[in-house]
């Protein structure tokens, strides 16, 4: 899945990836001024989505590492002890909903795999480390499951709409 890329999709992946960083940073910051949960939204989900849907993987798999860390040193979230699971979520997620659509897999259903097969590995190693670790310092899990499923609903829309099959002369 190479793309050939011209002048003003270059100028527009550059300027998405700055913006994306931004919005990942200052996104936990806005939403503590703010009061809203916006955290339930997955922005990083949803921004390492797009670059998965656009076809520009490399993007997809560096920032599902990066973003947790842009988040933690600009605005401390996620907390360091979870950044690591955020990560390998993003990251497995991404890896997962790439095999399964290379395996010619509906784009839609390859999604929800990968989505719930991560946030069950997420979730367990999760418990391993709170109960074995931290002595459960804190609740297990923190988005309610409806929350979740209504943010996976949302994303294979904007897939819907992202997912143009352009055609590479």
């Amino acid at each position: 899945m190479y793309k050939t890329v011209n002048i003003e999709q270059s100028k527009f992946i550059n300027v998405y990836r700055i913006l994306s960083i931004i919005l990942i940073g200052f996104f936990p910051i806005i939403a503590h001024v703010t009061k809203l949960p916006l955290y339930y939204l997955e922005p990083m989900r949803i921004m390492i989505v797009i670059f998965f849907i656009r076809g520009y993987m490399k993007d997809a798999f560096m920032f599902s590492i990066l973003y947790p860390i842009i988040s933690f040193l600009i605005s401390g979230h996620p907390i360091i002890y979870k950044m690591p699971l955020v990560m390998l979520d993003l990251f497995l997620n991404i890896l997962i909903f790439y095999i399964l659509t290379r395996k010619d897999i509906n784009i839609y259903i390859s999604f929800i795999v990968s989505v719930v097969i991560t946030k069950i590995l997420y979730y367990v190693l999760k418990y391993m480390i709170f109960t074995v670790i931290l002595a459960k310092l804190q609740g297990l899990i923190e988005t309610n499951v409806l929350i979740q499923g209504i943010n996976i609903l949302g994303i294979l829309i904007l897939i819907k709409f992202a997912n143009k099959k352009e055609t590479d002369a």
